[in-house]
């Protein structure tokens, strides 16, 4: 959904990047100007029909105010267990070329080692997780995550973060990456973090707008920042900062 440096995610303005379709006020389509649904539109509307807060909840049961499937979903601190279906998550990003300069899909393992090379306290990892593994998301559990990492080594930049966010492809476009990067921000608002970056493709308007809508803005352009499959890409600089700890 975006990309930085080691494959880290970003939006930017709304008002330059929109989003081709908007999914928070029509999740079917219709065959025609005022058409009715067809039977199969019918049938996914009810599966994936839209309420408003209450059926997405944090780690610490509070609802999040957003548009959101009308199937639950939890976002809770991601574990070793996970490890499996977040790189399986990732690899589809990285697969589909729009997300990531990374090349190389990553295993459980991979993953795991990121426990250990985070502070969990000081860089959330959350995973959006479908209760029940209902059948409507191909059986999967973990629908999406999102991760802070080190912005600098530099003890000047201890409270900045850089982060990545990724949506499994079957559940993409219903609020799944809304649920995580509200929940997101708000345990990195309680980690103490000052700041949140990233970077993103200027192509990728899925992940620009949903950073958009959360606060972050375009500071710039870094122009050919690096070979995709021989090709050179440009990136898009953003950044949120989080009021309550600037002046911690």
């Amino acid at each position: 959904m975006g990309v930085a440096r080691n494959g880290r995610i970003a939006g930017g303005p709304e008002a330059s990047y929109k989003p081709s379709h908007d999914w928070s006020t029509a999740p079917a389509r219709r065959t025609g100007a005022g058409a009715p649904a067809t039977a199969r539109e019918t049938a996914r509307r009810a599966t994936w029909g839209w309420r408003k807060t209450g059926d997405v909840t944090d780690s610490v049961g509070n609802a999040l105010e957003h548009m959101s499937p009308r199937l639950p979903i939890t976002i809770r601190p991601a574990t070793v267990s996970d490890a499996a279906q977040v790189a399986a998550i990732y690899n589809e990003g990285i697969r589909g070329r729009r997300a990531t300069f990374e090349t190389t899909e990553r295993s459980a393992d991979d993953v795991v080692s990121w426990f250990a090379a985070s502070n969990a306290a000081r860089h959330p990892f959350l995973v959006a997780v479908a209760p029940n593994a209902d059948s409507v998301y191909a059986g999967k559990e973990v629908l999406g995550w999102v991760r802070a990492s080190d912005y600098r080594l530099r003890p000047c930049y201890a409270s900045i973060a850089e982060f990545s966010v990724y949506v499994a492809e079957v559940a993409r476009g219903r609020g799944v990456g809304n649920a995580l990067m509200g929940a997101f921000i708000s345990a990195c608002t309680a980690a103490g973090l000052s700041k949140l970056v990233s970077r993103a493709f200027p192509e990728n308007a899925a992940s620009l707008a949903l950073c958009a809508r959360h606060g972050f803005r375009e500071v710039g352009v870094y122009e050919r920042h690096g070979k995709l499959d021989g090709v050179w890409r440009d990136v898009v600089i953003v950044e949120r900062l989080l009021e309550e700890n600037l002046d911690v």
